[in-house]
């Protein structure tokens, strides 16, 4: 897990040969107004979805994992909380891992939760379960979904 701001995101360009192309899409000009849900930016091995909508909280978010994406999740208006866990310490599964979405759900407490304020980025990795939406307030964010 990286948590950083968008003017600091560059300086993870070489984790990842689609992260330039991540960090330039999240610096468009236009981003704050994109509709909402999915954005191409090079076929399913980088795209963006657009969220607006009231968090979760911290009862109702899950812990996910995903095997073939990293998330860079982007909050671009209201306080995000993002939970999180060593994926390595999960035990409690909340279903099967879904291939066609990427997506595992876990019923295992977070060990943290991460502010996101405006402004922040953070990047899970496959080895990063994490909470996103377990705040109240409603959200603004990007989650760009990055192939490794």
């Amino acid at each position: 897990m990286i948590v950083t701001t968008l003017d600091r995101l560059d300086r993870y360009a070489a984790l990842n040969p689609l992260m330039e192309r991540a960090t330039a899409f999240l610096r468009r000009e236009d981003l704050a107004t994109l509709p909402e849900g999915e954005h191409e930016i090079e076929g399913r091995r980088l795209f963006a979805v657009v969220v607006r909508a009231k968090g979760k909280g911290k009862a109702a978010a899950r812990l996910e994992t995903h095997k073939n994406y990293a998330d860079i999740q982007y909050t671009i208006s209201g306080d995000d909380a993002i939970g999180y866990l060593p994926a390595a310490e999960l035990t409690r599964p909340d279903g099967d891992y879904d291939a066609e979405k990427d997506l595992a759900f876990y019923r295992d407490a977070p060990a943290a939760y991460v502010p996101c304020p405006p402004g922040t980025a953070s990047i899970y990795f496959p080895e990063d379960a994490h909470a996103p939406m377990a705040t109240d307030d409603e959200l603004h964010k990007i989650i760009v979904k990055m192939q490794v």
